[in-house]
């Protein structure tokens, strides 16, 4: 019996060895990302890290069709969005297009070999990451919409992270619209994800009070944006906070 027990307890100390040691040397293992395989709409694929050369898998999209989006503007399809980043798992470099030159290899990695940068990606998703990489280049971007689908990405594993992404996105989104005055089609698109947003983390109130703010009045001409607006009220009524279609 001593045996036994002593032969457990080197099999769990060898487990908790080999958990940490992937915890701290593959940074892909420890990085968030829901996606899933599905057939022909995602797989697993090959790529070859730009920084270093070697092979690894990742998921990428294959054959899929897109039939509308849901009120967070995901896109209803039969592969699941957003489109996969794939990362390299020694170095955490981010293939964010097929082909990069040795300059932008170098002056990406000066930002991925940065502590700040290591530690971010053991608990974030690619989209993240990116929208991260993108400020520190001091590139201009829609970083609302990157950690928008940063959220898409966490959705269905990491419910705290998918929460924190669309609290972060709200705000960014508006600090985007501080300066928008315009009352556009665009404008009131944004807006109503504001409150849509604001019902999927489950502030109902605050959802419900944003849209009784919005100048009804402004509305641009057609009936799409006022029964989006009318749908996105009817659910935060009803406190549901799942996502929605917003097609009838």
């Amino acid at each position: 019996m001593n045996n036994l027990s002593d032969l457990i307890r080197r099999i769990k100390i060898c487990l908790i060895t080999f958990i940490l040691f992937l915890g701290t040397t593959s940074p892909l293992l420890a990085q968030v990302s829901c996606h899933r395989p599905s057939g022909w709409h995602v797989s697993e694929q090959t790529f070859k890290c730009p920084l270093g050369g070697k092979e690894f898998t990742a998921f990428a999209f294959g054959t899929h069709s897109v039939m509308g989006r849901r009120l967070d503007w995901k896109p209803i399809s039969s592969a699941q969005f957003p489109r996969p980043l794939p990362v390299c798992p020694d170095n955490g470099f981010i293939m964010y297009k097929t082909t990069f030159t040795q300059e932008e290899i170098q002056a990406d990695n000066e930002i991925f070999k940065t502590p700040a940068y290591q530690s971010l990606l053991k608990e974030n998703s690619p989209y993240f990451l990116f929208s991260y990489l993108l400020k520190q280049r001091k590139q201009k971007a829609d970083h609302w919409y990157l950690i928008l689908q940063a959220s898409w990405e966490t959705e269905g594993c990491a419910p705290e992270l998918n929460k924190k992404y669309l609290e972060m996105a709200i705000e960014k989104l508006l600090s985007s619209l501080k300066k928008d005055k315009s009352f556009s089609e665009n404008w009131w698109s944004k807006q109503l994800l504001i409150a849509n947003l604001y019902r999927r983390t489950g502030k109902f109130d605050l959802a419900l009070s944003y849209l009784d703010r919005l100048p009804n009045d402004k509305l641009p001409a057609g009936e799409y944006l006022g029964k989006l607006k009318e749908k996105i009220s009817q659910f935060a009524q009803k406190s549901d906070m799942s996502p929605q279609s917003s097609r009838d």
